[in-house]
């Protein structure tokens, strides 16, 4: 038992000190359109948000490695000897390692994962049998690497690569075919999917040293789901995945696996027109408690009005479309259409996307100081604290 030896005490500026915190956490969030090159695509950034990365579209040459910062503006990196082109798909901790991979003109057939170790681009190679891989995820020190590379066959393993083990196969499930998609920051834990070949057998799995491949199952009644994103601290995956629902129809839309809440449903956002939609996630918070990605019309394909909408996810929340939800946060979005939302600060408060200006013309777009988790509840609970002293006193 623990016992206290004088009774706690509060002073009468404690509650108003509560409210002013919170209030200035969330007093001044913005939007921002970001000037990146139309050619550059950003995919994942630096935790902070201070760094974006992904590829840039060079017309004679095809993709390029490429980040992006504010100060410094687009730089492009190197690819191994014997390649042309490739992506960034994953930056470490303070972005001085980046992971993704490299090609030959483009070609999936020749891909290779890579890794860039500042600056300085390094072909991890395939799997014993294997011709092609791709590296999605790199833990906090940049020690550690996974992805997926081909064993012959057309059969594919999820691998961890360590500068000492080099690329090491962590199995599947059954028959099944397995990869990587993300790893925690301190590369304990690895997120990924086993399928039988295409992405609709895809289920999700996570792994550890001491537990191998866990399958985390599905859906109810759900035929699919296909893991994309895990949370830094690997308490949580994401990815798309279909639900029945009543009269015999499907959904497709966000899952979220926590070992605390299972696997769930965070829901499929409508769009206009649109005769059958998909809502995925592209990033994830550090702790696993905001989801952003895109809704789209997977029927009709891309353009047109209501084809594309970026989406936000928390528990407060629940599935909202951004390009509603920020205005409500008082954020004038200055005309802007947001699409998707490509990337997260690890805290959750900072949100990178692209979409469209005005003019139609294509653009990035970042939301800075959106509210995290809990800071609403902290002021409504403030206010009300605030409001029982006022009446005592």
């Amino acid at each position: 038992m623990i016992r206290m030896s004088h009774p706690v005490t509060y002073s009468r500026g404690g509650a108003a000190a509560v409210v002013a915190a919170a209030t200035a956490a969330i007093a001044q969030p913005s939007f921002t359109p970001i000037p990146v090159p139309w050619s550059f695509s950003a995919v994942t950034m630096r935790s902070d948000g201070g760094v974006l990365a992904g590829s840039n579209w060079d017309m004679t040459i095809g993709a390029q490695p490429a980040t992006w910062t504010p100060g410094g503006g687009l730089h492009t990196y190197a690819v191994p000897a014997g390649t042309s082109t490739g992506e960034i798909r994953a930056l470490n901790a303070d972005a001085s390692t980046a992971a993704g991979y490299s090609s030959v003109n483009g070609s999936w057939a020749t891909t290779r994962a890579t890794i860039w170790q500042n600056g300085v681009p390094l072909d991890l190679g395939y799997l014993p049998g294997g011709q092609s891989s791709l590296a999605t995820g790199v833990s906090g020190d940049g020690s550690v690497v996974v992805g997926a590379s081909d064993t012959g066959g057309w059969q594919h393993r999820a691998f961890r690569w360590t500068a000492s083990g080099g690329m090491q196969s962590l199995g599947t499930i059954g028959t099944r075919q397995s990869g990587a998609v993300a790893i925690s920051v301190d590369g304990t834990t690895i997120g990924g999917n086993t399928h039988d070949g295409v992405f609709n057998t895809a289920r999700p799995f996570r792994w550890t040293a001491s537990g191998g491949i866990q399958d985390l199952g599905l859906l109810q009644g759900g035929s699919y789901a296909l893991a994309s994103q895990m949370s830094a601290d690997g308490s949580a995956i994401t990815g798309l995945a279909d639900i029945h629902i009543a009269g015999g129809n499907r959904e497709y839309g966000i899952f979220r696996w926590s070992e605390s809440d299972g696997m769930e449903f965070l829901g499929a956002l409508g769009l206009p027109f649109a005769e059958r939609t998909e809502t995925e996630p592209n990033a994830i918070s550090a702790s696993g408690e905001v989801i952003v990605g895109q809704a789209l019309d997977a029927e009709s394909g891309p353009g047109g009005i209501g084809r594309f909408a970026a989406v936000y996810w928390t528990r407060a929340t629940g599935l909202v479309d951004l390009n509603t939800y920020l205005p409500s946060l008082g954020l004038d979005l200055g005309g802007y259409s947001l699409s998707v939302a490509n990337a997260i600060s690890a805290d959750g408060t900072i949100i990178v996307g692209t979409g469209f200006a005005p003019d139609g013309s294509f653009a990035t777009w970042m939301a800075s100081g959106v509210p995290a988790p809990g800071t609403l509840v902290l002021l409504g609970l403030g206010a009300l604290t605030a409001s029982r002293r006022r009446r005592h006193s």
